[in-house]
């Protein structure tokens, strides 16, 4: 790890860029500013800090392009690549499966937009059948001839 690098400063005047303790709350953001990682890397900083779970899923989708590749499997270890693999794998699938959620539910509540006209159709032909009824009974009550 490198440890004399670290007390580079931005012009600023804001925290150090490179300093390890703020990348766990930089994140994603932090790695993406440095031009001289690898995507390797990045996907392993990802992984790593926890930031994999709010990438957007083009990056996702990146990620898992960079790993199909032949020579993904020699920036990692040979127990760490089929764990990266199936995390950047199973993130994706998770972002996919909100995207089609989120998708089916805003149709679903467009396609339902008229279950509020017919229930208020349906709520006022039972007032106005319920005021027939109740006229009816006090007619035949006071025996009025209707």
């Amino acid at each position: 790890m490198l440890t004399n690098f670290f007390p580079l400063q931005n012009t600023n005047n804001a925290q150090p860029i490179n300093q390890p303790d703020r990348m766990n709350t930089a994140g994603y953001q932090y790695v993406k500013k440095m031009n001289k990682i690898s995507i390797y890397d990045e996907i392993r900083h990802c992984i790593n800090s926890g930031a994999i779970a709010s990438l957007p899923k083009e990056r996702l989708e990146q990620f898992l392009t960079a790993l199909a590749r032949s020579q993904a499997y020699t920036h990692f270890s040979s127990s760490e690549f089929p764990r990266v693999c199936e995390a950047v794998k199973t993130f994706l699938a998770h972002r996919l499966s909100d995207d089609v959620a989120d998708k089916y539910s805003r149709k679903k509540n467009n396609d339902q937009w008229w279950n509020k006209p017919l229930g208020i159709t349906f709520l006022a032909a039972m007032g106005t059948m319920l005021a027939a009824g109740i006229i009816y009974l006090i007619a035949k009550y006071f025996g009025v001839q209707l």
